[in-house]
């Protein structure tokens, strides 16, 4: 193997251009010789500086460094340069590198997993575990095609037929909320939305019905809940679908429930029957809610992700500040959602200012943002022709990344149904004025 790596290391320093498709195959991990991964990685250092990889730059390196004892001195490096006879190859020898380093993973993923069977750990955290594994070493060897626009456009063409004519599914609507569906033309896979408010104005609430909105297209959802455990989100859940006090299911002495509510719910659940939404309440460690969102995409065919909230996720990472944790955070979940092809929703708190708290990444990331208020209680009583009460929710879109930002809209319960409210007269699509007075009477939209 050893003789593979320096190979492949001496082909790049006869020809330092075969470096930008080796960076497409290998990366550092794949080199096995400690000698070797540091040469390449002084390679990848010479490209990002615009200098030649040769034997001088290479030693200047090292020197610097205080790496050049760790390699054997110069030497090794005088080796390298000609122990390859020509560049012809270099391809077949990186995808060999590849493949060891795959068979030497497995065998590491699968020796572990054996101490973990020894040790009677839960079987179905083992079972998890080993896919992620098999999945994070399949997922190191995709090698994409190079797309160009022009060359691309039948295909392109082809596919806008097909929605045109209904073969390819729109972007998923959301009956509960029509100015959301104008606003953003349907929720497209891939997306990364933002919800957020300040605490219990709603958010939870928005993000839930959307959930359940797109579990009865027969689209399969996962939710990570933080916040609150796997009852209180499910009583929340039915509650909204079953026109249920939410209390008679929290607490149904305490509420007062009867036995005829008891079975007039057990009869309405079972619109649930065909929906598939998983929860899970436990997860709090990011990178391990990252690897379970590519596990259940791959068992369950998750067509939705939604994370509440981020301000609670935790990492074994260390940031200099919370602000560089949640902008980390907010990236990754954007590409995920990119390359498990799924839109993610994430909840944030939000801070006075009407911006998420802690860090502006969320909203500079996201496709679309949605900022939920209480108006009551930041003491707006009316817009034209409607009068707020207490049970009322205004949500804006404040970021559209694919249509016209400030988009408004009332939500609100319908007995326990919480949905947007049809107001006559007044057009939803225009600005929401934030800022109120010292004592607000009405929010004029106009």
């Amino acid at each position: 193997m050893l003789e593979i790596e320096k190979t492949i290391l001496s082909e790049i320093m006869q020809d330092n251009r075969i470096l930008d498709e080796i960076r497409q195959i290998i990366n550092i991990e794949v080199f096995e010789d400690n000698k070797c991964r540091l040469i390449y990685k002084t390679f990848l250092n010479l490209q990002d500086l615009g200098e030649p990889i040769g034997l001088e730059n290479v030693y200047t390196q090292l020197t610097k460094t205080g790496s050049l004892n760790f390699i054997g001195g110069v030497i090794f490096i005088s080796e390298l340069s000609n122990f390859a006879t020509s560049t012809a190859n270099f391809l077949n020898h990186c995808k060999l590198l590849l493949e060891k380093w795959m068979l030497r993973e497995t065998a590491k993923a699968a020796q572990n997993i054996i101490e973990r069977v020894k040790k009677e750990d839960d079987i179905f955290e083992i079972l998890s575990a080993w896919n992620e594994n098999i999945y994070e070493i399949e997922n190191n060897i995709k090698l994409e095609k190079d797309l160009e626009l022009w060359s691309e456009h039948i295909k392109y063409l082809e596919t806008l037929e097909n929605k045109f004519k209904g073969k390819i599914p729109e972007g998923i609507k959301i009956d509960s909320f029509p100015t959301f569906n104008t606003a953003t033309g349907g929720i497209m896979s891939s997306d990364y939305i933002v919800i957020y408010g300040e605490d219990k104005q709603g958010k939870t609430t928005v993000t839930e019905r959307l959930l359940t909105d797109v579990a009865f297209q027969k689209i399969p959802i996962g939710l990570f809940t933080l916040e609150m455990d796997f009852e209180s989100t499910s009583s929340k859940i039915y509650s909204m679908e079953t026109n249920t006090e939410y209390l008679k299911l929290r607490n149904p002495r305490g509420a007062d429930a009867t036995e005829n509510d008891l079975i007039e719910f057990s009869q309405k659940i079972q619109k649930f029957r065909n929906t598939k939404i998983f929860i899970d309440d436990k997860t709090f460690d990011f990178d391990r809610i990252l690897g379970k969102m590519r596990l259940w995409k791959r068992k369950y065919n998750i067509g939705m992700f939604a994370i509440d909230y981020l301000g609670l996720l935790e990492t074994v990472r260390r940031f200099k500040e919370k602000r560089f944790e949640i902008a980390d955070f907010s990236r990754r979940l954007k590409q995920t959602a990119k390359e498990l092809n799924t839109p993610v929703i994430v909840v944030c708190q939000a801070n006075q200012d009407a911006k998420t708290a802690e860090s502006v990444a969320p909203l500079r990331d996201c496709d679309f943002a949605l900022h939920c208020m209480k108006p009551v209680e930041k003491g707006i009583k009316a817009i034209e022709g409607f009068t707020f009460n207490e049970n009322h929710f205004l949500v804006t879109i404040e970021r559209s990344r694919h249509g016209r930002n400030k988009q408004n809209f009332v939500c609100g319960y319908v007995g326990t149904n919480f949905k947007e409210l049809k107001i006559d007269g007044i057009d939803k699509g225009l600005p929401v004025k934030t800022s109120m007075p010292d004592e607000p009477e009405q929010l004029d939209i106009f």
